[in-house]
Order: structure tokens, then C-alpha cells, then sequence
């Protein structure tokens, strides 16, 4: 191939066939692909939806189309006769074609305006979209289903076959075998993520191994161990007696055959054993190599052990765990896409290797046919991030000579090999085309930077590692006076290398958590500098200070973004993070999460005090502890939820969460916190989000939820789902240099260029590499170490490119520090130290000889670079003052009343009403708070007073058969759940058990002995019984006029109502034709007679909440009971005090009542009216 030429987006003759066009950073590639579609417009005459143009993100098409509608309207403009704020280059290509001759005005006019009317037919795609649009479109020529549906949830599908496979290769096995195969991975789960992310594309090493086959041969090498260690144990532990052998090797010795020895044994026996098996350490004690190591001069030829059989047993073992990783990968490889195929979706890997197999099929012809009659020109943008699979669909659809195919990139900015990019399918590529261009001016950068880049990138001979991906050095397209910055009139340097001083331990070096403290500190003070000293940004006649908004600070992880916002934060400099992480990984999707469970569930107190937690209510540990011991908060709290339940049902999602934000001061209380400004900015994209899905899939409140967990632990995000910005206020942006590619600011610090965590050195379970012409995943080959030094070579020359993409993203001034982060025997190994690295290695030279290094860099290139020694010392004594704003901030008049009496409300909100005469008052529920009086029984009062004991019981009367209590049913596991569930702690739980028999075998009536709670037939009993009574206008002064006579009633502050009364009745009953009401009550009293039940009942005004229960009752028996008669079929009310019940003493603890039907009645039209 010739030597790559200097493109011209407006002069470059339009080419056929495959055209490679390398786009440094800042040198316009959007622009130049925008040129080119209208270039075929007009002078090829192609209609716009026969260019295809594929890109990577769905904002990147937007982009591009906006681009290419607005060249095309630029062009239109100047040819109609207008040359004010027309592009320079526009003009000169139209004038340069009219002056050739070959087109008129009119024509190229035609043209233009047929393309700006079919803009929105245009081909601009992400790949994702290109595969999806092509294999619906050509569904026949492709073999595809017709409605096939995108789906971004595969990882259920994925999880459904690991769990299969751990099924089948786990459950039929012998005990034995399953100890061995879960040593290493002990659920499915941990077994799927030692797999990594490995593609259904990739070679997979080692080759596939039969499970089957290695279980006798380890078998058959146990007996011989065990014979050999039996046999030479104790000679061995005689020699270390004798002094034959190392100190260091004695302990090793006497823990690992202890260990060995007895797993042998149990694993030679007959049943064998379970138990797991011993560490690799263990058998490498016993190895051949390490026993002639540790010998000393002493021990030569006193002693030999030379029996391979512990190096054998120990690969035999470690093979089991390698196959089962092995065969699981080649599960998903091959049951995967089946799968989906089943269920008629695709994920968006399989959109793009069923394109690619639907390419190479029968038919493929047709198709690939099809699409060159439909697409002439196809451009391909980031051409660097794509892969073997993408470039094998592109080189096979648009490579012949009679079309163009255009792959446009920068192989420098390919930095997303964790998503799949491979920088040798660029290499590759780059081989094949037939033409190569290169864009030659840098439009972002001041000059003196772009200058400063190239010197530095020529310092290496080999930059990028790699031979075939070169550092073209670019010219700078602006000039100093359309930029730069100044300090004190003087222009700064665009390049401003640090170097952090000396560490004063001994030996010298920084340990990288130390050196990033001390550089965050630097950096924090220079941002301040900046921000406040005499610094200017000129450009021409005009000049400024610079603000926060004109600072970037590149991370490397979201990590190292809080810490740096925090730092400036602390400063009173603003900053927001700029992520690409989904919004759903952030705290407050789990937040919202665990508030709409409560929500859908409003009668779960569980999920109430789950919620509750939220840092949303900013309740403390104190507070939320109260909260819950105190029945009418607790009982408030309920009511609420269920009218946010009603909401949510009635009017839709955001309407219920917009109001409960509202109502609860949610906001207000997130402004408390330190990071504000992100935490609304997340909870409001998740309500949008939540919001939309729920009315495009028609979702109820349970699917809502379902979808949302469904989001929360996706592994991939759609762009709609990217963090945003948390302000558009004048901030310091921190970002990742991932995230910061295609980006620009105009003073950028790089603080962690210096650094390289170098993971693959130390990693056992998976290394991904490119080798002969592919690119393979290695689980554990006998080639796993000579992969893991092709895999650090390939992350070294990535982080290179990650390096470039970080430098290349400032306008006006880079910060680039140095920090000589190494060990006492192993040098520097960052991108950063290997392209200092001119002649000889610059991670080798000690501190001094990398100070001369980078002095003598900045005084060759004084307008380039400037190097400042800083110190880790840095003392900050004062914060940033923004400039005051002289507006006058005003609050606007309410002009409306907020104020409404329609309320969801229940009996513990009336019962507050009452509370000038009552020191307690119950929940709607059996969460009483106890009296403080003397005990009646001892066993009795074993059982702790207040909330959490009414909870208990309650519970176990809900969830247990009263005819299974009375048999001293086996309830222990109820029991147990339900005490850890309410922090009950009780000395005898058959207390709890004694209590609950004695209430249900309790007559509930002196006439009828067979009445009692175990002698009611299941079906009749309707326990927990919700009720929403609607109130038209109600007053509570007509309550107490109707009530005043009765004695458990204390009558209620006067209050006007209107809405509903909501609640939970504890037992609905039927017994010989009458119905009941009956409330569980677990009060500790003085004693259980009926004066003092009476005054129990009056004390906490239980008298008004059985009068409510009434009314709902005889009015759900008017609407559901047949010929309906109060005085045959209203049996009356029941108020079980379940500490007072004994079953030889009938209505023992029993509070009984029949309501008078009159009171009843106009009760009922009270709440109606």
C-alpha cells in the first residue's frame, strides 16, 4: 500500500473502492465525513439514501446528520446567492466546481435540494442499528425471523443456561466430585464470573477436556499418594530432625502433611470425604523440585524424593476446575444465540454475528446483492473501535470496485478493547485498503501545544508499540492569536510537565497511594490558582478570566472522579462528574427500588421499615429507632403509603412520585447531603426513565418494579440510561479519559498518567490476547504465561493510546506530572514512562537523572513545555469566591391556598385527634405499646413488652392455622423468622408457643363453649381484611355526638374530612351464621378483668377504632350477604388481650360488645354524607 496522502475533504478526488482516512485527535473527521456526503451528493449524483454512514452511538448519528443537513444547507445557501456566515471551505468547493465546468448552478442547486428534502431517509446508523435495519429489511435473503425483537435482557437468558449447566454437571455427581469442582467456585454465579466477558467470537484455550476421565485418574493417583506419604512421611520428618532441610521448610513441612495426610486418608477410604481439599501450597511442599531446594549441603545424598505423584495430583485437580470453566464457556458459546433464537430475540452481540453468518449463508449473495443496490458509499466512523465480526460484514457488503467504502478513524483513540474493539482489525484493514489519507491540521489545540504533542510522541521510536500504527506528526490549523493563555501578560506554556519531589523514605520511591494524595493536593491548589490569580484566556481582542466551567480533570476511574470532586468541593471550587456509567448502578436506583416495593406493598410493615432506612426521610439511627416503637407514627406512616398506593394506581407513576416527593420533602433533605446536586440529578432520570418504560410497555405497579430490577442488575446500558450531568452551572468537569474521547476543554490536568496498576501479571483465571491473526481467551493453557506477556504488551501499548487521548483534549494548557511510583526491584511500568523513554529506558534513571531529563525537555522547547518540581507539602489557606451576583433574589406571593381536607386517613389519625387525654395510643395492627404495670404470670411476662412483641404474635396468628396451634403444631421456623424479622429476643420461645395455644382454645362466648378461635373452620376466617371506606364530608364533632355515652370512646378534637379511612382489620370471622370483628391485643395490664379491659379500651380509645370496624363490616355484610339482617347476622366485636387468655376460663382477657344497629347506622351515614 503507498504512503498515506493528505486529505482534502474538498479537493481529494472521490475514490472507489476501499479508502483508509486516519484522523488525528482534533482534526476535524466529523466535518471531513460531512464533506463527503455532500461532495457525493452533488458531484456523483447519488441520492442521499444511497451513502450509508455508520457510527457508534446514537448520539454520534445524531450529530452526523445534524452535520450533513447542515453542509447541505450551507452549500444551498451560498449557491442561492448569500455569502454571509457561510464555511470558507463550502465556498471554495462550490466555486472551484462551477469554475471547472462540469456542474451549473442549477443542477448542483436540483441536487442539493432533493437531498435536503430525503434527509431524514438518510443512512445514518449505529452499527447495532445498520444489522437490525438490514435484517428486517432483507429478512428473506438474510433467513431471519420477520419479528424479531431487540432485547437488552440476555444476561437472564445467560444466567438461565449457567444455571442448567451447573444442574447437570453438579447434582448427579458423587460428593467427592462436587468438593472438587467447587473448591474454586462455589455457586454458578462465581463460576460465570470467572469467565470474564468472554465473546461468543473468541477462541477459547485450552481445548475442551472430559470431566469424566479425569476423576479416575485422580482417584488412581490419591491411592498413590497416599501410599507414598505413608511410606515416607516420617523418614521425611526424621530428616527435618536431623537438620537435612532449610528452617523456612519446617513449618511449611509440619502444617502441610498434617493436612495432606489426613485429607488422603479420608479421600482413600471407601465413602471418601467432602472435606475440601488442601492448598496448592500443600502439594507443592511435597514436590520433587521444592525438596532438592530446600535441602541443605547437609542432607545431599542422605535423602531423596524424587515420586512426581503430588505434581501430578496437584495439575490432575486444578484441571477439574479448568474444564468445568471450560465447558461452561463452550455452553454459552453454543447454546447462547440458540436460546435466543428460541425465544425470537437477539442481543446486540447476536445482531452482529448472525449479520455476519447470515452474510456467509445460503443466500448470502442475494443479500449482499440487495445491499449494494441499496447503499453506494458507505462511511464508517471510529473505524478503530470496531472488531474481526463488523469489519468481515463492511469489507464483504461494500468492497467491491464499484463502490466506495470509507473507514474513517483515529487507530490512537482505539481504547475500548474491554467492549470488544480490536486494534488489529484496524492493522488489518489498514493492509487491504487501496487508498490512505491522513488529516494533517489540528483545529483544536493552540499551536504551541499541537507542537508539543508531536515532540513528545517523537521522543519514542515506537510510540504505540506496535509496527504499522505510527505517529504522524500534524501541523496546527489556528494560530496564537485565536487562543492562548497568559499570566501576568506572559504566555504560559501549553505544556506543563510536574514532577512530585523526591519521597523521603529510604529508598526513595513513592508508593501510589501516598504520590496520588499528595498530586490531588497540588492539583486542587493550582485549579485555585488559576481560578483566582491574574491567568487570561486572550483570544484576538478579547480576554477574560478563566472560570471552572474552562477545567477538566482526567481520571482514570469514577472512583478517583469523587475524590477529586470532594477535594475541590472542600475548596468551594464547583465540580460535577461526567459518566458513562448506567444511571441504574447508581445508589438511587436502589434506593427507589426499595420505596416502590413498599409502595405496591402498603400493608408489609416489612418493606415500610425497609424503606424508611432512605436517606430520602433523613431519619437517624435514634430517630428511625422511635419511629418504630411508637405505634401512631408507625400507623401515620401506613396510612400514607397507602394513599401513595392509591395514587400510583389511579394516576400513574409520576404523579404518585412527584407527589410523595413533594409531601415528604424528599428533595429538601437530599440537599443536606454532600452530594446533592448528583443525587437529584439521578433520582429524577430514574423517575423519567421509569416513567416512560411503564407507558410504553403498559406496565402495572409489580411489572414496573420488575422492570426496574430487570434494569438494576443489566450488564450493559442504553445511552438514554448514561449518567448526566448533575448542573449546568460554571463547574470543573471531572471525567474519565474514556469517557472524556471526542471532548475538548480548555486547560486539562492528567493526574494519574504516571500510574499502571499492571493486573495481568498476577491474574490466574483469564487472559485475553491477539494471536496468529485472532484473538483468543485462555482460561488456563499450558500457553497461559506466553498469553500473559502478549496481553501486558497489548495493555501497555492501549494505555499509550489511552495516554494520547488525555493529552490531546486541551485547547490552551495541559498538566502532565510525573511521579516515580515504583518497587525496589521493578521499574515504572506506565504508557507515560515508556514514551519518555527516548534512546534508553526513562523508568531506569533514579530522581535525579529524570529531573535533568525533563529539565532539559522544557529548556530545548521553552514555548512547548515548562517543568516545575512540586512539593507533596502543599498547604491551601484559602477557598474560592465566585463573583457575586448583584441581582436582587425575591420569593414569589402565594397567591393560592395549599390547604385541602381531602386526606387519606385511618383510626390512628382520628385516634390523634385525642391525644390531650391519652398518654398512648395503639397502631391499627397488634403493635401495642405496653403499660407500665406489675406482672400477672411469670411465664407470661417472659415475653418482652412493646411493639416488636405484638408484631411477633401478630404475625404468627396471620400466617399460622388456629386449629395447628391448638395441636402444638411444630411452628418453630415462623417463630424463629418472625422474632430475628422484629428483634424479639426471648429465654424461652415456648412461652410464645404456650401463650398462642392458650388464646386460640379460649371460648369467646359464656353461653357457647365451642366457640373459640381453634373451632372456626378456615374459609370462615378472612385475617388481615383491608378496607378503603370513603368519606364524603365528615366531621368529627358528629362522631363525638353519637360516641358520647359509650365508655371506651374519648371523644376527638373537632376536624373536617373528606377522602378515605383506610386500615387493616385483624380477623373477619364466621362461627354458627353470625359474623364478627375481633382485634389482637398483647398490653401488658395489672389484670385482665373486665373493668380493667374497659379501661384499657378508654385509655388508648379502642372504643373508636372497633365502632370503624363496625361500620365496615356492616356495611361489606349489607353489600356481599343476601337478606342481610344486623341483629341475625352481626355477631358482634371481640378484643382478644392475649396475655389475659386462658382456655379453662371462658371470655379470660376477652373485651365483648354488640353495637347498637341505631348508632351503627347513623355512624355509617356520618362517614357517607
Amino acid at each position: 500500500m503507498s504512503t498515506a496522502e493528505t486529505f482534502n475533504p474538498i479537493s481529494t478526488p472521490l475514490q472507489q473502492g476501499i479508502s483508509l482516512l486516519e484522523a488525528s485527535a482534533g482534526t476535524g473527521k466529523t466535518y471531513a465525513i460531512a464533506m463527503l456526503a455532500l461532495r457525493f451528493v452533488v458531484e456523483k449524483d447519488l441520492a442521499i439514501d444511497k451513502i450509508l454512514i455508520v457510527t457508534f452511538t446514537k448520539a454520534a448519528t445524531k450529530e452526523l446528520k445534524e452535520r450533513v443537513r447542515a453542509r447541505l444547507a450551507e452549500a444551498k445557501a451560498y449557491l442561492s446567492g448569500q455569502d454571509v456566515g457561510i464555511d470558507e471551505n463550502v465556498i471554495s468547493w462550490a466555486e472551484a466546481l462551477i469554475l471547472s465546468g462540469e456542474l451549473d448552478v442549477e443542477l448542483m442547486l436540483k441536487r442539493i435540494n432533493t437531498a435536503l428534502l430525503s434527509i431524514d431517509q438518510a443512512g445514518i446508523f449505529t452499527i447495532h442499528g445498520f444489522c437490525q435495519r438490514l435484517l428486517k429489511e432483507h429478512a428473506l435473503e438474510s433467513g431471519q425471523m420477520f419479528d424479531v425483537e431487540l432485547s437488552d435482557e440476555v444476561a437472564s437468558v445467560r444466567q438461565q443456561l449457567v444455571d442448567d449447566f451447573w444442574r447437570m454437571q453438579i447434582y448427579p455427581r458423587p460428593a467427592w466430585h462436587v468438593a472438587l469442582l467447587c473448591h474454586e467456585h462455589k455457586t454458578p454465579d462465581e463460576l460465570l464470573n470467572s469467565l470474564g466477558n468472554v465473546s461468543t467470537q473468541l477462541k477459547i484455550l485450552p481445548d475442551n477436556a472430559v470431566l469424566d476421565e479425569l476423576f479416575p485418574k485422580i482417584e488412581g493417583l490419591i491411592e498413590q499418594a497416599h501410599e507414598v506419604l505413608n511410606r515416607r512421611g516420617d523418614e521425611i520428618q526424621a530428616g527435618i530432625n536431623a537438620g537435612y532441610f532449610k528452617k523456612t521448610y519446617h513449618k511449611k513441612f509440619a502444617a502441610s502433611y498434617s493436612v495432606l495426610k489426613a485429607w488422603l486418608a479420608e479421600m482413600s477410604s471407601e465413602t471418601k470425604g467432602t472435606s475440601p481439599r488442601p492448598s496448592d501450597s500443600c502439594f507443592a511442599c511435597f514436590s520433587a523440585q521444592t525438596f532438592e531446594k530446600e535441602l541443605v549441603k547437609a542432607g545431599k545424598g542422605k535423602i531423596a524424593f524424587d515420586n512426581p505423584v503430588f505434581d501430578q495430583l496437584l495439575l490432575h485437580i486444578q484441571q477439574v476446575s479448568l474444564s468445568l470453566r471450560r465447558n461452561l464457556a463452550q455452553a454459552l458459546q453454543e447454546g447462547l444465540d440458540i436460546k435466543l433464537q428460541q425465544l425470537n430475540i437477539m442481543s446486540h452481540d447476536s445482531l452482529i454475528t448472525r449479520t455476519s453468518e447470515a452474510i456467509e449463508a445460503e443466500g448470502g449473495d442475494l443479500l449482499i446483492k440487495a445491499l449494494g443496490q441499496q447503499y453506494s458509499i458507505a462511511l464508517i466512523d471510529e473505524f478503530q473501535d470496531t472488531d474481526q465480526t463488523q469489519w468481515h460484514i463492511f469489507s464483504r457488503l461494500f468492497a467491491s470496485s464499484e463502490q466506495a467504502l470509507y473507514l474513517i478513524g483515529d487507530p490512537k483513540q482505539a481504547i475500548y478493547k474491554f467492549r470488544g474493539a480490536d486494534i488489529h482489525t484496524y492493522l488489518s484493514a489498514k493492509q487491504q485498503a487501496t487508498q490512505h489519507y491522513t488529516l494533517a491540521h489540528n483545529w483544536r489545540s493552540q499551536p504551541n501545544l499541537v507542537e508539543a504533542i508531536n515532540q513528545l510522541f517523537l521522543l519514542n521510536d515506537q510510540p504505540f508499540v506496535f509496527s504499522g500504527l505510527d505517529f504522524n506528526a500534524v501541523a496546527p490549523a489556528l494560530t496564537a492569536e485565536q487562543g492562548t493563555l497568559t499570566q501576568n501578560d506572559a504566555i504560559l506554556p501549553p505544556l506543563a510537565i510536574w514532577q512530585l519531589e523526591e519521597s523521603k523514605d529510604k529508598n526513595g520511591h513513592w508508593s501510589s497511594g501516598k504520590a496520588a494524595e499528595a498530586l490531588k493536593h497540588s492539583i486542587c491548589n493550582e485549579v485555585l490558582h488559576l481560578l483566582t490569580a491574574n491567568v487570561r484566556l486572550k483570544k484576538e481582542a478579547d480576554e477574560r478570566a478563566l472560570k471552572p466551567a474552562d477545567i477538566a480533570i482526567l481520571v482514570r476511574s469514577n472512583v478517583h472522579a469523587s475524590l477529586y470532586q470532594a477535594a475541590l468541593k472542600e475548596l468551594n471550587i464547583p465540580a460535577i462528574i461526567n459518566s458513562s456509567d448506567s444511571v441504574f448502578k447508581q445508589d438511587e436506583a436502589h434506593y427507589l427500588h426499595r420505596l416502590m416495593q413498599a409502595l405496591a406493598a402498603p400493608g408489609d410493615l416489612d418493606c415500610l421499615k425497609q424503606a424508611l432506612t432512605l436517606p430520602w426521610f433523613a431519619l437517624d439511627g435514634q430517630q428511625l429507632n422511635q419511629l418504630l416503637d411508637n405505634e401512631i407514627q408507625l400507623s401515620m406512616w401506613m396510612e400514607r403509603v397507602q394513599n401513595y398506593h392509591l395514587l400510583w394506581q389511579k394516576k400513574g407513576f409520576m404523579p404518585m412520585m412527584l407527589s410523595l416527593i413533594s409531601q415528604e420533602q424528599v428533595l429538601v433533605n437530599i440537599a443536606k447531603t454532600p452530594a446533592a446536586e448528583r443525587q437529584i440529578t439521578d433520582l429524577q432520570h430514574l423517575l423519567e426513565l421509569i416513567q416512560q418504560a411503564s407507558l410504553d410497555e403498559h406496565l402495572g405497579l409489580h411489572k414496573t418494579i420488575a422492570w426496574l430490577e430487570s434494569a438494576i442488575t443489566a450488564t450493559t446500558g442504553t445511552d438514554e440510561q448514561q449518567l448526566r450531568l448533575e448542573s449546568d452551572a460554571d463547574a470543573v468537569k471531572v471525567v474519565t479519559t474514556h469517557r472524556s474521547k471526542g471532548l475538548e476543554y480548555p486547560v486539562v490536568f492528567c493526574p494519574y498518567l504516571w500510574d499502571r496498576k499492571n493486573k495481568l501479571a498476577s491474574e490466574k483465571q483469564l487472559i485475553n490476547c491477539h494471536k496468529d491473526g485472532e484473538m483468543i481467551a485462555d482460561l488456563g493453557s499450558e500457553q497461559f504465561n506466553e498469553h500473559r506477556e502478549i496481553a501486558i504488551e497489548e495493555e501497555l501499548a492501549e494505555d499509550l493510546r489511552l495516554l494520547y487521548v488525555a493529552l490531546t483534549r486541551a485547547k490552551y494548557r495541559c498538566y502532565t506530572p510525573w511521579i516515580n511510583v515504583r518497587s525496589e526491584k521493578k521499574a515504572n511500568q506506565s504508557a507515560f514512562a515508556y514514551l519518555l523513554s527516548a534512546s534508553e529506558s526513562f523508568a531506569g534513571y533514579d530522581f535525579s537523572e529524570q529531573q535533568q531529563f525533563l529539565q532539559d525537555l522544557a529548556a530545548q522547547h521553552p514555548n512547548y513545555f515548562s517543568y516545575d518540581l512540586i512539593t507533596a507539602e502543599c498547604e491551601i489557606n484559602e477557598s474560592y469566591q465566585p463573583s457575586a451576583n448583584d441581582a436582587e433574589l425575591t420569593v414569589l406571593a402565594q397567591t393560592r391556598v395549599l390547604y385541602t381536607p381531602w386526606q387519606m386517613s385511618s383510626y390512628s389519625s382520628l385516634a390523634y385527634l385525642s391525644l390531650h387525654e391519652s398518654s398512648e395510643l395503639p397502631l391499627d395492627k397488634a403493635e401495642e405499646l405496653h403499660d407500665d404495670v406489675l406482672p400477672v404470670e411469670a411465664e407470661i411476662l417472659n415475653l418482652a413488652k412493646g411493639a416488636h412483641t405484638g408484631n411477633v404474635l401478630h404475625e404468627l396468628l396471620e400466617y399460622c392455622r388456629f386449629k395447628n396451634l391448638a395441636e402444638r403444631d411444630d411452628i418453630s421456623e415462623l417463630r424463629e423468622s418472625a422474632c430475628q424479622r422484629y428483634g424479639l429476643k426471648v429465654d424461652d420461645p415456648e412461652v410464645i408457643n404456650e401463650l398462642l395455644y392458650q388464646a386460640v382454645s379460649t371460648p369467646l362466648s359464656n353461653d357457647d363453649e365451642n366457640f373459640y378461635l381453634a373451632n372456626i373452620k378456615e374459609p370462615a376466617c378472612l385475617k388481615e381484611m383491608p378496607f378503603y371506606l370513603s368519606l364524603a364530608d365528615c366531621s368529627t364533632q358528629k362522631i363525638n355526638r353519637l360516641l358520647a355515652s359509650e365508655p371506651t370512646y374519648q371523644s376527638l378534637s373537632a376536624k373536617q374530612m373528606q377522602g378515605y379511612l383506610t386500615g387493616f382489620i385483624d380477623l373477619i370471622c364466621e362461627y354458627d351464621g353470625r359474623y364478627y370483628v375481633m382485634d389482637y391485643k398483647s398490653n401488658a395490664l395489672a389484670d385482665y378483668k373486665q373493668a380493667s379491659l374497659v379501661a384499657a379500651m378508654h385509655e388508648h380509645n379502642y372504643g373508636l377504632q372497633y365502632w370503624i370496624y363496625s361500620v365496615v363490616l356492616h356495611l361489606y355484610l349489607q353489600q356481599r350477604l343476601e337478606n342481610y339482617q344486623f341483629l341475625e347476622h352481626f355477631g358482634g366485636v371481640r378484643y382478644l388481650f392475649l396475655r389475659g387468655m386462658k382456655k379453662d376460663v371462658a371470655m379470660s382477657g376477652v373485651f365483648s360488645d354488640l353495637p347498637d344497629e341505631q348508632i351503627l347506622d347513623e355512624l355509617s351515614a356520618v362517614f357517607s354524607e
